[in-house]
């Protein structure tokens, strides 16, 4: 066991003479002054290496100071495969008390036998943090290791084991591991001769089953009495949509206590198969769908929304002044009050500013976010908090309102100018944020979405702070992954910016956490900002505001390097972009800088533009085609920007090719994944393929030829949207073998084509455990969103 200079890193290794012929690498390494660490375990038997990815939790505190003055944090991993499992804690106290202590233990865990390894001890001088702190120990601190085998009561000191003792133990192992392994061998040649030689008198007769085993076992019956007895739901007499193209339609199905579709068929076929203790779940003939994935929400963002001031359909000024004092008079004095959702043409088109605020709420600081959050409102009392005056410069990539007469500010904020007034409102906590997402869970699965790509919290806090989207996955979604309560799917997106970290967790745990509702591996970034607010970039200056051309939020290098970097450890790059000239810059990004073999339509990074909203023409989407990257488009996003397209963009830039061009995409090569931004807009899965089938959000089609078909829509919410979040393999689809996830809904979604009624979600079915809206008591299985991991 040894420090490394400077306390870098940690080890602890177990020789090869250990029992049994193992040897251990424990390693911890420290990675920034927020805390972060990288743990890995290593494992030899026989010469051959074998190493562990399966982490399955690595905690850490990013809250603590980096001295640990005045406070304790716990770093908890562990690894669980089929040879090994590891764990260790580390126990970090303030440098005033007496000598820290941290401990790890390892084991064995295959079949509840073999050796067990505990390192302990781990003590440190007390004039710095411990060994797997934030910073480490200094050169000189001392870590000691100590083992023991399974049935002992302590370490071997403990227990008055000597250097002879275990030898003879080891001896003794080695006797018992060379005859396990000839018995081995014999087994498998007995198990070999049987399979091959041995007759099966149990086999089926082709007179039609006379001859088979009366208990059932052997050819066809048992295969048919084994899938039986895994069932726990039968879907019976409805009509599937499975999202197949070998097999498209089926009227029933049997899904696993796991959770998983084992058969898919017709009703006669399975009723004949199941036990009486399955259940059976008539559908009556409705129409059922693959879950839908919404492929771009801020989760948390969108639940913490639903309790904050809603501005929307606001359409008068003194409307949106008596909404801030209802909720100005629900807030303690002297705290913040947020609201969102405002959008100035629905009152004729002036922006709001602090003077709006001063009388209603004069003693608390407000924050109104715009409904794409690229500008936001703040009053008087919000701007001295964050210290802006008239004298405060616009940051990069932001700018500040002010009157154009006086220059004073306005109130107005716009993209990362936010930042100064974000950073002073206190951070939510776990039990808020635990609460957020229960109610976006509630609101979403009423929708029919069973499976959503959150881009996280943006991170509005000054640099250096830790990333809200990496607090939410280590502080919400991870632990309610492990405990079996994460009421959807979440596909987890980091910042850009922190490729470094996501590539060694990777490294360490693999994408998907084993209980399937938690996957993770894309990366995601800003490029420019919104078309409402003028902050879309391109190409040419707006046509109602001459000179401007748009906000670029991050450099194209700057861009290039960390897409080839992240591309290059397997991670997944999402890059907002609305503007034309955003969209010409990142398809050039993507084109250029993919490594090669990355054709982005199998296993392995799936990259992705958010949005494509505005195109320079047709070549735009054949350069982002041969890129393999996926156009994430959100329909719902014509309801607002439509209506301002032709007087901002004028008529070519808002026409075909151009605009929402979704058939110019899918022409071009490029594959669909369709979602809604919430809750920048309401995210609604049918509404959403209505508008992009129909497009008419403002009682007209706009530009109708870049129409979808409602097939192409649908598969673009379950199908292609799964393959865009790489679950490709176990989602989007009704098949044997993946998750079943499932939306009822009360007509033929494929009937809207030909004039068919615009269905609504009855039911939403997450792993055959149901969610139902509208009338609980109907649920064949159960609702509720505290327990809709499953049913059983």
């Amino acid at each position: 066991s040894h420090v490394d200079s400077g306390g870098k890193r940690a080890t602890c290794d177990r020789g090869r003479d250990a029992p049994l012929g193992w040897m251990r690498r424990m390693r911890i390494e420290p990675m920034d002054a927020r805390g972060k660490a990288t743990c890995t375990s290593h494992g030899t038997r026989a010469g051959k290496e074998i190493s562990s990815p399966s982490l399955r939790r690595c905690l850490w505190s990013r809250d603590v100071h980096p001295t640990h003055r005045g406070t304790n944090h716990v770093e908890s991993c562990e690894v669980h495969d089929a040879s090994l499992s590891f764990e260790a804690r580390a126990h970090a106290t303030p440098s005033t008390r007496p000598p820290a202590t941290a401990s790890a233990s390892t084991s064995r865990t295959s079949g509840g036998n073999g050796p067990r390894t505990v390192v302990t001890h781990n003590r440190f001088d007390g004039r710095n943090p411990p060994l797997w702190g934030i910073s480490g120990p200094s050169e000189g601190s001392s870590l000691e290791c100590s083992e023991t085998n399974r049935g002992t009561k302590g370490n071997r000191a403990a227990d008055g084991m000597t250097d002879g003792d275990e030898r003879v133990l080891a001896a003794a192992m080695n006797v018992a591991k060379r005859t396990c392994t000839i018995a081995s061998i014999l087994a498998c040649l007995l198990a070999i001769f049987v399979a091959i030689w041995a007759p099966d008198p149990w086999s089926e007769a082709k007179d039609g089953g006379r001859n088979a085993c009366p208990m059932g076992y052997g050819g066809k019956a048992e295969e048919r009495r084994r899938t039986a007895n895994q069932a726990a739901v039968a879907f019976v007499r409805g009509n599937l949509w499975t999202g197949q193209d070998k097999m498209p339609w089926a009227s029933a199905m049997l899904v696993s206590e796991e959770g998983k579709v084992i058969v898919l068929g017709e009703t006669e076929e399975i009723l004949a198969q199941i036990e009486d203790d399955v259940k059976v779940v008539s559908l009556d003939g409705k129409y059922v769908y693959p879950g839908f994935h919404d492929s771009h929400v801020h989760l948390i963002t969108g639940g913490l929304s639903l309790s904050s001031i809603d501005l929307q359909h606001v359409h008068t000024r003194e409307e949106f002044v008596e909404r801030v004092k209802q909720g100005v008079a629900r807030v303690d004095k002297g705290g913040w009050v947020m609201g969102f959702g405002w959008d100035e043409h629905d009152w004729g088109g002036e922006w709001p500013t602090a003077e709006w605020l001063e009388q209603v709420a004069p003693d608390h600081p407000v924050l109104l976010l715009r409904y794409d959050m690229h500008a936001g409102l703040a009053n008087y009392k919000a701007l001295r908090e964050a210290n802006l005056t008239e004298k405060s410069v616009d940051p990069p990539s932001g700018r500040i309102g002010r009157e154009l007469s006086t220059g004073n500010l306005n109130g107005l904020l716009y993209e990362y100018a936010l930042i100064s007034v974000t950073s002073q409102i206190p951070k939510p906590s776990v039990q808020a944020r635990e609460v957020a997402l229960e109610r976006a869970a509630e609101y979403l699965l009423a929708r029919g979405v069973t499976c959503v790509h959150d881009m996280g919290r943006v991170a509005l806090g000054p640099p250096g702070q830790s990333s809200p989207a990496w607090d939410d996955f280590h502080e919400l979604y991870f632990p309610l992954a492990d405990a079996g309560k994460l009421p959807l799917r979440v596909h987890a997106f980091m910042p850009l910016s922190s490729w470094k970290d996501l590539a060694d967790f990777v490294h360490v745990t693999g994408f998907q956490h084993p209980g399937g509702f938690l996957s993770w591996g894309g990366l995601k970034e800003f490029y420019d900002g919104s078309l409402g607010s003028h902050t879309a970039l391109m190409q040419e200056p707006y046509d109602d505001k001459p000179g401007e051309t748009g906000e670029q939020l991050i450099a194209k290098d700057r861009l290039a390097f960390l897409f080839a970097a992240s591309s290059s450890a397997g991670l997944s790059v999402a890059v907002h972009a609305i503007g034309d000239r955003a969209n010409l810059d990142v398809s050039a990004v993507f084109a250029e800088n993919m490594p090669s073999g990355s054709e982005g339509t199998g296993p392995g990074p799936q990259h992705r533009v958010e949005h494509a909203q505005h195109l320079g023409g047709e070549e735009i989407a054949r350069t982002l085609a041969s890129s393999g990257a996926v156009a994430s488009i959100q329909p719902l996003h014509m309801e607002s920007d439509v209506p301002l397209l032709a007087a901002r963009l004028g008529l070519k830039r808002a026409g075909p090719a151009h605009s929402f061009a979704y058939r110019t995409l899918l022409r071009g090569g490029v594959r669909l994944a369709m979602g809604s931004d919430w809750p920048v807009v309401r995210s609604d899965p049918i509404s959403a393929i209505v508008a992009s089938v129909f497009r008419n959000t403002t009682g007209e089609a706009w530009v109708p030829e870049e129409s979808l078909t409602v097939s192409e829509a649908l598969l673009a919410s379950t199908r292609d949207a799964a393959l865009a979040a790489n679950r490709g393999h176990d989602l989007g689809v009704l098949e044997v073998g993946r998750w079943a996830d499932l939306v009822v809904l009360s007509s033929d979604l494929l009937a809207l084509a030909s004039g068919g009624a615009r269905p609504h979600v009855l039911r939403t079915y997450v792993s055959g455990g149901a969610f139902t809206a509208a009338d609980p008591d109907a649920c064949t299985c159960f609702s509720g969103v505290r327990h809709i991991r499953r049913f059983l």
